[in-house]
C-alpha cells in the first residue's frame, strides 16, 4: 500500500472487486497495526479513501473509528486529511456528523496546520449541510490570527482554498457576530493580538524513500 508503484495494482483491484472480497485487505491493514501508517501515507492515504469509498459503512466501521479516536492528528496531516475529506464529502450522514463535531472540537489545532488542517476545515465549510453551523464556523475563522500569516507555508494552496470559504461562507451571510458567543470573540480577538512569531507550525515526518520493489 505504501509502494508508489504497488498502490495502484491494490486501488486497481479495491475498484473491480467486490466489496466482501476486499475484506482481507481491511484485515491485513487494521490487525497489524498499520492503519495509522497507512492512513498518513503519501500513497498509503489513497487506498484508505478507496475503501471507505468501495465498501459498505459497517465493512470499515472498525477502521474508521480508529481513525476518528486519533482525529487531530490525522487531520492535521497532509496526507491523512484527505480520509478524513472524503468522509466529510460523501461518508453516510452519522459519519458527516460526527467528523463535523470533531472538528469543531479540534478547530485551532486545526487551523495551526496551513497543509492538512486548513485543508479539512475548507472541505467542512464546502460541503457541511448545517448552513448554520457554516457560518458558525467561517464566522470564528475569519478572527484567526494563522490566516493571516505570511510566510511560505501559510502561502499554500489549501490555505488559500481556505480563505476562500471562509469568504464565500460570510459573502452570502455577512452578519456572522450573533453566532459567536461573547467568551468565542474574546477567546478570538486575543489570538488576533498575539505576534505572528509566535504561531509556528512544524512539518509533517517523512517517511525514507525506499527502492521500488
Amino acid at each position: 500500500a505504501r509502494c508508489p508503484h504497488a498502490n495502484y495494482v491494490v486501488q486497481k483491484c479495491i475498484t473491480i472487486m467486490a466489496p466482501n472480497m476486499l475484506q482481507f485487505i481491511i484485515d491485513e491493514i487494521v490487525e497489524t497495526g498499520s492503519l495509522l501508517v497507512i492512513a498518513r501515507h503519501k500513497y498509503g492515504c489513497r487506498i484508505m479513501q478507496r475503501l471507505i469509498d468501495r465498501c459498505p459503512a459497517e465493512q470499515v466501521q472498525k477502521a474508521v473509528d480508529r481513525i476518528l479516536k486519533v482525529f487531530a492528528e490525522v487531520g492535521r496531516h497532509a496526507y491523512g486529511t484527505h480520509v478524513l475529506q472524503l468522509l466529510l464529502r460523501s461518508g453516510p450522514i452519522s459519519r458527516r456528523k460526527q467528523v463535523w463535531a470533531l472538528v469543531e472540537e479540534n478547530l485551532e489545532a486545526l487551523v495551526s496546520h496551513p497543509r492538512g488542517g486548513c485543508g479539512l476545515l475548507a472541505a467542512a465549510l464546502e460541503h457541511g449541510e448545517d448552513e448554520e453551523a457554516r457560518i458558525r464556523l467561517a464566522g470564528i475563522l475569519r478572527f484567526s490570527p494563522h490566516l493571516e500569516q505570511g510566510t511560505a507555508a501559510w502561502r499554500a494552496p489549501l490555505v488559500a482554498r481556505l480563505r476562500e470559504a471562509v469568504e464565500e461562507v460570510n459573502s452570502r451571510e455577512p452578519i456572522v457576530q450573533p453566532f459567536l458567543s461573547e467568551p468565542e470573540r474574546e477567546f478570538w480577538r486575543g489570538r488576533a493580538s498575539t505576534s505572528h512569531t509566535s504561531l509556528t507550525y512544524s512539518e509533517p515526518e517523512r517517511e525514507p524513500q525506499r527502492e521500488p520493489v
